[in-house]
């Protein structure tokens, strides 16, 4: 009876195998690289190989999309080498963009469309620690998610809606005081119940 043989690291990946491999959706955040940047990493892995390992999670694509298309591409074959499994401590989510946001070229458009994904992920966590992942001014996180909670695609916080009071405050009150006045709260809702009962009285005589 022949013992079949232990499968080495330095084996080829058998082509089934490679066909059933898919993105992980994580790595969806990031977009692929276009035509002609595939066919420059292709030639690049032809001339020099393959340096960076794709990163699987699951059994799918965590990390190495276009380094694993590039490949297919040129018809290099892959080893077992060429790949590796996320180290379990290690967040899915938060290796992807570790991974990817200083390594590639991504356009302002780009960056926001990363920007809306996490918040839709999770809405609790703060502008600036947005900002501080995805590499941006936390004024650019606050203007995706002031867009999405007006689309009601994510819900807006709490402590969305006070922080906004409080810097709508502040800016009418610095207003005031470039402008001589004082800003007394109590006293401007005094004037809106003015304005609101003289208005029901012009509308009662009205009927």
């Amino acid at each position: 009876m022949t013992t079949p043989k232990p499968m080495d690291k330095f084996d080829p990946v058998p082509a089934e195998e490679l066909a059933a491999f898919v993105a992980h959706p994580f790595a969806e955040m990031f977009p692929l690289i276009s035509e002609d940047e595939l066919k420059e990493l292709a030639e690049d892995i032809r001339k020099n190989g393959m340096i960076e390992p794709i990163t699987l999670c699951e059994g799918k694509i965590l990390d190495g999309r276009n380094r694993f298309a590039a490949a297919k591409l040129i018809g290099r074959p892959l080893f077992r080498t060429n790949f590796r499994e996320l180290l379990c401590h290690l967040d899915p989510r938060t290796f992807v963009i570790s991974a990817n946001i200083k390594r590639r070229h991504l356009t302002a458009e780009q960056r926001r469309e990363i920007i809306a994904k996490l918040l839709k992920a999770d809405p609790s966590k703060s502008d600036r620690q947005i900002a501080a992942t995805v590499k941006v001014d936390n004024k650019t996180v606050a203007a995706v998610r002031e867009k999405l909670e007006a689309t009601e695609e994510i819900p807006q916080l709490e402590t969305t809606r006070q922080g906004q009071w409080k810097w709508q405050e502040q800016k009418r009150n610095d207003h005031l005081q470039r402008s001589g006045q004082r800003f007394d709260r109590p006293q401007c809702l005094r004037r809106s119940r003015r304005t609101f009962v003289r208005r029901a009285a012009r509308c009662e005589r009205s009927l």
